[in-house]
């Protein structure tokens, strides 16, 4: 389950695509099919190993950290080493893309005092 970077990178946006907001939806539903054909495609001795989709998924999502961040790495990065660290407490619950309206919020934190977060992602370094 190591996808060349240079040879794969379909792959890779396929694998991206599992956490999408549609795609958690789905999860929600208790539609795990979309999921099911990315191991089928992709990973298929794993089910002969029994892996959960929860085991999957964070194989996938470290697989994404290294060969394929995206806007949702980035943001799972920052709330988890950044906000929650900085304004965050105990209880806090984060909120990513929370509808509020006509608007959506990228993040939105809730413990006591509510704050939402406009995220403006730019790429640092070379470009090369």
């Amino acid at each position: 389950m190591r996808p060349d970077k240079t040879n794969n990178i379909n792959q890779l946006r396929d694998y991206s695509s599992l956490f999408s907001r549609s795609e958690v939806m789905r999860w929600y539903k208790s539609d795990w099919s979309s999921l099911r054909t990315k191991i089928d495609r992709y990973d298929p001795s794993l089910l002969k190993k029994h892996c959960s989709y929860l085991t999957y998924l964070k194989r996938i999502y470290k697989i994404l950290e290294k060969e394929y961040p995206n806007e949702y790495v980035y943001k799972n990065e920052f709330i988890n080493k950044w906000l929650l660290r900085e304004l965050g407490e105990g209880d806090s619950i984060v909120f990513n893309e929370l509808r509020l309206g006509k608007a959506i919020a990228d993040l939105a934190m809730f413990n006591g005092v509510s704050k939402v977060l406009r995220l403006k992602l730019c790429w640092i370094g070379s470009q090369d």
